[in-house]
């Protein structure tokens, strides 16, 4: 029996380590204090609270850590933690702007998103309604200024409107409240928590959803230490669903978590334990069993003990055999070669198999075939090193079902340091595998229903011009018919025609960019001659911009490219009058083709006001057009370029564009050439002909 509890203790202590705390005074950690109820606040007590300071303070006593808390504005804590006046600032967002000042933990601790709120009996249900309205703003807020925030949304959109900067999202609904703003925006969470305070009504607008961190100086000594302890903590946090972490959660958001959902480490390893346990019991029960027989073959008046003896052994092993069978998990016992000795009803039930079926196959056969030599090679890794190790597979049930798994080994010693063979768990993930599948398609729908709504309010303002213009002329003309000169009937007639012509361009481009998205729009492909359509599209462009001098540089012999005809001249349109529109009259546009590698590339160079740098990444969007006032105005509503790099795309080809401010742009296409060797003239048609 001594021996055995030997052997039980050895099991126990390799898979359960503590280490002694050091003794040291207490570390003074400054952190950072702003009102933004309740992630973090001043009480009417004057203590600091909220699910933030929950956290810090959980953290500072388990590290020993004295906290002192450096209160100020939002904008105030960011400037105090660049000068590192602080050492710790909580409820950050990882921006690139902030990335460059600071340093963040690798654990986020919470999700966020923005809301706009407005006055009671306010009109506003989409970002164009805030056009010439005044918006309520926190100052340095990642909200207003960060990536997606609402500075960014009014620009992509148009809408011109006055941001108000104010301290704290308190002064915000507070100006709200007295209309003294349009609009304001507010994290969701203060949001939820004050906004039956004020006589004010949330809109419909919702936008960029944020991961917030601990942040620390990039350059301050303390910054790796704590973000270590940080990251360390909240990885053990998230695991216990009983933690301050969730119960903080709980208390002041009434959520549960953003992070992972995984089968707690400690449940596992004290699996492993109790089949570790399992195991050397089997072993120490028949040692037991073999010394109780020989000691009654020599001492008859050890009966009695030898009965209470094993009496005791086989009630402990019916406790440990039951604990071992009603635990949710797979458990198997496993010889150095992988083969199968032992399995729980957990297991049976898992795989499908009977025990006598299972003990005939090695552990690997249990899963799908690309799995097998990842299981083997961590078999050996095993054996070879003593670690334990958790990795995800796909286990094959005997009715040929798979199943998402966590599989965790972990190798077994007797006191001898032999080895006896590897406990492995099952862990079923098919619960959480559908929980992130059923996450993914709820942001997947969510971005639909946004890309939706933007582009149903987008199009609705754009159709609203031409509308207007042929309902203007229209009534003019029905109203006054008879008053007008034949002339102004005539122009009101044109504006009407020209109008009209837009609105079809509009749905026209609207349909072929909605059908290439949703894989309708089926391109004819062929062998086509490229030098005959792009001079075709020349000719007919200069007689459309007579003032403009077009210069064509493109082989005699251009290789034949597989491609859809019509939308081949689609694009090349679209880029010539792009040209036209961007460029001052008597200038020039060059237009040269010619084979690099196994693509046609065609250019467009223009000598237009040009594309600033910032612009050059967003002007094949959707409705985008280039925000800087021009000579003249372009038309057009922003879909040209975008159907030009859908076309392009479905052609397997690539567009891109350079440009430099004053001197013009060039845009670039490819299509595939036909044959992998052109034969072509190596001379040029060189035109230079005025418009």
């Amino acid at each position: 029996m001594k021996k055995l509890l030997i052997i039980l203790l050895l099991a126990m202590s390799s898979l359960w380590t503590s280490t002694a705390a050091m003794a040291a005074d207490p570390l003074t950690v400054r952190v950072g204090v702003y009102e933004n109820e309740p992630r973090i606040f001043t009480d009417d007590q004057g203590k600091v609270a909220g699910f933030w300071p929950d956290i810090i303070e959980y953290i500072a006593a388990k590290e020993d850590w004295k906290i002192e808390y450096v209160h100020g504005t939002w904008d105030d804590c960011l400037k105090m933690l660049d000068n590192q006046e602080i050492d710790l600032m909580p409820n950050v967002a990882n921006t690139p702007e902030w990335a460059a000042k600071f340093n963040f933990s690798n654990e986020p601790a919470y999700m966020t998103w923005a809301m706009v709120y407005a006055p009671a009996g306010t009109e506003i249900t989409s970002i164009l309604d805030l056009n010439d309205k005044k918006v309520a703003v926190m100052k340095g807020s990642n909200n207003v200024d960060g990536p997606e925030g609402i500075k960014s949304l009014a620009k992509e959109f148009n809408v011109n409107c006055t941001f108000i900067y104010l301290d704290n999202y308190l002064q915000v609904f507070e100006m709200l409240d007295s209309k003294s703003a349009d609009a304001g925006v507010v994290g969701k969470d203060f949001g939820y928590t004050h906004d039956s305070d004020y006589n004010i009504i949330q809109t419909s607008i919702i936008f960029q959803p944020t991961k917030l961190y601990f942040a620390v100086p990039k350059e301050a000594a303390l910054s790796t230490y704590l973000l270590g302890k940080i990251d360390t903590n909240l990885d053990q946090l998230k695991d216990n669903p009983h933690s301050i972490y969730f119960q903080s959660l709980r208390k002041w958001f009434g959520e549960s978590s953003i992070g992972k959902t995984v089968f707690p480490d400690w449940a596992k390893w004290m699996l492993i334990g109790i089949g570790v346990i399992t195991l050397l019991l089997a072993g120490g029960s028949s040692l037991l069993r073999y010394q109780v027989r020989k000691k009654t073959k020599e001492l008859a008046d050890d009966i009695e003990k030898r009965i209470k003896t094993e009496n005791e052994l086989r009630d402990s092993e019916e406790k440990l055999q039951l604990i071992v069978e009603t635990v949710p998990l797979g458990l198997t016992i496993n010889d150095t070669e992988g083969t199968i000795l032992k399995a729980n009803q957990a297991m049976l039930k898992l795989s499908g198999y009977t025990e006598e079926e299972l003990t005939t196959k090695k552990l690997q056969e249990l899963f799908i075939a690309s799995d097998c030599e990842q299981i083997i090679e961590t078999r050996k890794n095993i054996l070879a090193t003593g670690y334990n190790k958790s990795e995800v597979f796909t286990l094959l049930k005997k009715d040929g079902t798979e199943l998402p798994v966590e599989l965790v080994r972990a190798m077994v010693k007797d006191t001898g340091d032999t080895i006896l063979g590897i406990l492995a768990v099952i862990i079923d993930l098919t619960t959480q595998k559908q929980a992130e599948e059923a996450r993914r398609k709820i942001y997947e729908y969510q971005e639909i229903d946004k890309h939706r709504t933007n582009l149903l309010s987008t199009v609705s303002h754009e159709l609203r011009t031409p509308l207007a213009s042929i309902k203007g002329y229209a009534t003019m003309m029905l109203k006054y018919y008879n008053d007008l000169k034949k002339e102004q009937q005539w122009e009101s007639l044109e504006a009407i025609d020209q109008s009209t012509d837009r609105l079809a361009e509009l749905l026209d481009h609207l349909l072929d960019v909605t059908r290439l998205e949703a894989g309708l729009l089926k391109l004819n492909l062929q062998p086509v001659k490229p030098r005959a359509i792009l001079l075709q599209a020349i000719n007919e462009a200069k007689l459309r911009a007579p003032k403009y001098t077009f210069k064509v540089y493109i082989k005699r012999r251009l290789p034949m490219v597989t491609a859809d005809a019509a939308r081949f001249r689609e694009i090349i349109d679209n880029i010539l009058n792009n040209a036209v529109k961007y460029s001052s009259e008597g200038t020039e546009i060059t237009v040269r083709a010619e084979v690099i590698a196994d693509e046609l590339q065609v250019s467009i160079t223009d000598q237009g006001r040009g594309i600033a740098e910032g612009e050059l990444n967003k002007i094949f969007d959707h409705f985008y057009r280039i925000e800087e006032k021009l000579e003249k105005d372009p038309g057009g509503f922003g879909l040209g370029l975008s159907l030009c790099k859908a076309l392009t795309e479905a052609h397997g080809g690539r567009i891109w564009v350079e440009s430099q401010i004053n001197r013009g742009s060039t845009f670039y296409f490819t299509i595939r050439i036909k044959k992998s060797k052109p034969q072509e003239d190596d001379k040029q048609l060189s035109l230079n002909v005025p418009g």
